[in-house]
């Protein structure tokens, strides 16, 4: 059987703290990408419009915010991130025969990526 990846896109703008790292306060304007795979039995894998929707509802959340803020975190990278958004997509699509294939989140400088 054929397996399928359906993906989304959406931007996030986050204040990150790395102290620890050595990184004084900052923001970024964030690209996050999400992808499912599974395999189609109707006529599309997912709606991308759909997903798209989940993603950005997720992102709603942080969107101007202080990233360790709203995780409830010390300190908070592109990985917390990446991770919180895979984390509410497999909640969101668990029992639908789908799993999360990929979440990044790209910045001017670089990018991280999550690969179950």
């Amino acid at each position: 059987m054929t397996t399928w990846e359906v993906c989304a896109s959406s931007w996030v703008n986050v204040t990150l703290k790395l102290k620890s790292k050595g990184y004084p306060v900052h923001g970024h304007d964030v690209y996050v990408t999400a992808c499912l795979r599974g395999s189609r039995s109707g006529l599309v894998l997912f709606d991308i419009e759909e997903l798209r929707v989940m993603l950005e509802s997720i992102l709603s959340r942080l969107h101007y915010s202080d990233l360790a803020e709203s995780l409830k975190l010390q300190e908070a990278s592109l990985e917390d991130l990446v991770y919180h958004v895979y984390s509410k997509l497999e909640e969101q699509v668990k029992g639908r025969g789908l799993e999360v294939s990929l979440v990044e989140a790209r910045v001017p400088s670089g990018t991280v990526r999550l690969i179950p």
